[in-house]
């Protein structure tokens, strides 16, 4: 194995411990972690809306309930799973 290769993953462990030591200096920026949650609320609440309708407009036409509820609990779960990938994302930067 030659030295270039032995030394990327020391390089690519300084540059996290770079960045996580950065990030841990960075001060709190109230309007951002605001706008962040914000955004977080608009990644769930489009998805249950939009579900929502379809279903609604599906059992209207069959004449079934089951279509506006499937639309709300595919709408809850698309929404809480972009929601947790978005954070996840985020914890890792």
């Amino acid at each position: 194995m030659s030295a270039p290769e032995r030394d990327a993953p020391d390089d690519e462990v300084r540059r996290k411990a770079e960045r996580i030591e950065r990030e841990r200096r960075r001060k709190p920026m109230f309007w951002r972690d605001l706008a962040h949650v914000g955004v977080l609320g608009w990644v769930f609440i489009l998805p249950v809306v939009a579900l929502s309708w379809i279903g609604h407009l599906l059992a209207r036409t069959s004449g079934a309930l089951w279509p506006a509820v499937v639309g709300v609990l595919g709408g809850v779960a698309l929404g809480a799973y972009l929601v947790y990938r978005n954070v996840a994302r985020s914890l890792e930067e």
